[in-house]
């Protein structure tokens, strides 16, 4: 997760119905790199959500690999 993929991230995490819980978990099983972009987009969207009476939860995150 960059640059180039924030805003698609940005959009799933702060999407919702009116009137609906706004309960995110983030499912990161798949995510093998974040850049700073990325972790500013879960910040704002954890921010966004909590002003909001809601929460955001982190599921399944990799742990960083090691250069050889």
């Amino acid at each position: 997760m960059d640059h180039t993929g924030r805003d698609v991230l940005r959009d799933a995490l702060t999407q919702h119905q009116a009137g609906t819980p706004l309960r995110v978990v983030a499912d990161m099983s798949g995510v093998s790199f974040m850049d700073s972009s990325g972790i500013n987009v879960l910040i704002s969207a954890h921010q966004h959500l909590t002003d909001a009476q809601g929460w955001l939860r982190i599921a399944a995150p990799r742990k960083p690999s090691t250069a050889s």
